[in-house]
């Protein structure tokens, strides 16, 4: 949160969305996240997903990596590409319409000013 709260201080961004986006990936929706990435990435690469038993231990973490480390990056990394691709769309559309009714206001009320 503090890195985003600098970076958007920084780069003159709306704070408030900024801080609160980092929260969509959360310790409760990481799980889910990855998962969905993962299985992505295992269908782009056509690789089978790894069928393991998941042990909370260091070596099992690094062992296993080599396993999960393909499919996670190229599944995140094309669900990261998408959302941002349709994130910009939808705000580069937004704040067109925000521009294009500001301007109709502003020639309305020059409209009504003019005797």
């Amino acid at each position: 949160m503090l890195i985003a709260a600098l970076i958007s201080l920084w780069i003159r961004s709306n704070l408030a969305l900024s801080v609160g986006l980092v929260w969509i990936t959360n310790p409760i929706t990481i799980p889910p996240i990855f998962y969905f990435t993962y299985k992505l990435g295992c269908l782009m690469l056509d690789i089978p997903a790894a069928n393991v038993d998941i042990e909370m231990s260091w070596q099992w973490l690094t062992e296993s990596m080599r396993l999960f480390i393909a499919p996670l990056l190229v599944g995140s990394f094309t669900v990261g590409t998408i959302l941002a691709s349709i994130s910009y769309i939808a705000i580069t559309m937004m704040w067109r319409q925000n521009v294009l009714k500001r301007w109709q206001d502003r020639k309305h009320l020059r409209l009504k000013q003019k005797p």
